[in-house]
């Protein structure tokens, strides 16, 4: 369930993107991150994966035919920095999602993929420079594919949330934590240095 009732249910090409994503970060034992998810779409069907293709993403399409998969599996080494980061990928989602409502649709791996080109991480901008793909080439395609108005700003991301802005102690209650008899002491609302 998409977590809205104005928003209807992804598509099966979005859901099986977002497997993909994973299991790609479970095999290079990382936490799931921006790259993986273009990884997981560019294995896909769909006009998402098209484009990623035509513009060099998969086998064939570029010097050496090497794929996304390849590219990010390379770039292991900085692997360890991806984890924690967990959080990017989700307001990719959300940012998906939303532009999907906007237009009436459900939400697929070309709306993921517009947020994941629109979010604008290291991590993925690096990974389409190294498959010499030029997201403002790949975002157009795909947004044609899916109807958007061909002069569509960047997406707005959702605001990230912080920890102390969504752990309350009545939170803590709710989760069935002991805070009674075990010596700790649950402020009224959590808070994270820095």
């Amino acid at each position: 369930m998409s977590g809205r009732a104005d928003q209807p249910e992804p598509s099966a090409a979005y859901l099986d993107a977002i497997r993909r994503a994973f299991g790609f970060a479970r095999e290079m034992r990382h936490g799931c991150g921006p790259a993986d998810f273009i990884v997981g779409i560019s294995e896909g069907g769909g006009p998402a994966a098209t484009a990623l293709g035509r513009h060099g993403g998969r086998p064939g399409g570029r010097p050496g035919g090497r794929s996304l998969r390849d590219i990010t599996a390379d770039d292991e080494p900085h692997g360890a920095e991806r984890n924690g980061q967990g959080y990017l990928h989700m307001q990719a989602q959300q940012a998906a999602m939303t532009l999907a409502a906007e237009l009436g649709q459900p939400a697929s791996a070309e709306h993921l993929l517009v947020a994941l080109i629109d979010q604008g991480t290291l991590e993925v901008l690096l990974t389409m420079a190294r498959a010499d793909l030029d997201p403002a080439e790949v975002r157009q395609e795909v947004l044609t594919a899916i109807g958007a108005p061909a002069g569509l700003p960047p997406l707005p991301m959702p605001p990230l949330l912080r920890l102390s802005d969504t752990v309350t102690s009545s939170t803590l209650s709710a989760w069935r934590l002991p805070t009674r008899g075990t010596g700790w002491r649950v402020p009224n609302r959590c808070r994270l240095p820095g």
